[in-house]
């Protein structure tokens, strides 16, 4: 057998000293699109997601946000000697993905600066079972180049690629305190997690249709084509004319694709910050009879949480996921008014 798309393969092994015929090996094949940030940047991995064995101050782990700002921006421990156990961050994915990389910045306060020059990494899938990552190196741990001042981001690669759910890092070298602020790249495990371009503007604006958009008093149209994560600008989001149950943002994605995650943000205007705090999903293959989509085996629309602010981007998983070409988003609850900005993930069927 060949392995013939992203995921865990049984396949077929060469008969060695150790081997019998017939035996099978479990292979992970990569998306080589693998480079994906995997949400600390973005407020996808939530604050309740990172952890911290200790931290000085106000400098708390859920700070720990690669580009995050303001005056406390990052997670900062006291400095460690020589007797100390060397403190650790912890980001907890919720699930096992494929991690490829790191980034990491350091900080600074009032004109001084904090950094980790160096670090190490260990992973876990349980939490209780620790692996060090030594990668190609001959010694049993490896140890990254990190920062060489506060606000560069230093990039390292895991190689191999890491399977896990949990990953630490432990400062080892740093310049007055260790400090880090830090995004993790990699993948689902099964691939099919690519961005199916409502960002990169790949989805035209016709594709994408509503039940109704507002226009704003001084002329602002708040049209479904401006529903794409992270759109800039006075007028970015789409903005539902009435604030009901009987709205809806569509998606007409051309062909019948696998989609596997989505991700919602909400917008400001003014001084009002709006945001959808749950949704339900529906999927079509024609446009016209529409299915709700529900966990296995329930009978209950699945209601999805939403966003909790107007910037942050909140990552919900269709597991199942959904084989369609029109998905659309029904708005259940809402801060001020109903308002989208999204991208979908997927990829095409095989």
């Amino acid at each position: 057998m060949k392995a013939s798309k992203p995921g865990w393969w049984l396949l077929d092994t060469q008969v060695g000293e150790n081997q019998r015929a017939g035996m099978r090996t479990p292979f992970l094949i990569m998306d080589r699109e693998c480079r994906m940030p995997m949400g600390l940047s973005t407020g996808v991995v939530a604050d309740r997601q990172i952890k911290a064995s200790e931290f000085v101050g106000s400098w708390e782990p859920k700070l720990a946000r690669l580009n995050n700002g303001g005056s406390y921006n990052a997670w900062m421990t006291e400095k460690m000697s020589e007797f100390d156990t060397q403190p650790w961050i912890q980001v907890d994915m919720e699930r096992e993905v494929l991690f490829t990389g790191i980034q990491s910045q350091g900080a600074k306060h009032y004109l001084k600066s904090y950094y980790t020059t160096e670090f190490r990494v260990a992973y876990s899938s349980d939490q209780t079972n620790w692996q060090i990552f030594k990668g190609n190196s001959t010694r049993n741990v490896m140890y990254f180049d990190g920062n060489s001042d506060a606000s560069s981001i230093k990039e390292n690669r895991f190689d191999p690629p890491i399977v896990a759910r949990y990953i630490r890092v432990y400062p080892t070298r740093f310049f007055n305190r260790p400090a880090l602020r830090l995004e993790l790249q990699g993948c689902e495990i099964n691939g099919c997690s690519t961005p199916l371009g409502v960002e990169s503007r790949k989805i035209e604006d016709k594709q994408i249709t509503a039940s109704s958009f507002k226009t704003s008093w001084w002329g602002g149209s708040w049209e479904p084509s401006l529903a794409r994560l992270n759109a800039q600008g006075r007028v970015n989001a789409w903005q539902a004319k009435a604030n009901n149950n009987r709205q809806w943002l569509q998606i007409d994605l051309l062909k019948v694709k696998k989609i596997t995650a989505i991700v919602t943000q909400g917008c400001k205007s003014l001084s009002s910050e709006m945001y959808v705090k749950s949704y339900t999903v529906h999927y079509s293959d024609g446009g016209v009879d529409w299915t709700p989509y529900r966990q296995r085996s329930s009978m209950v629309d699945k209601i999805f949480e939403g966003n909790s602010n107007f910037k942050g981007h909140v990552k919900n998983f269709f597991n199942p996921p959904i084989i369609s070409r029109y998905i659309r988003i029904i708005p259940k609850t809402w801060n001020q008014s109903i308002a989208l900005r999204l991208e979908l993930f997927g990829c095409d069927i095989d």
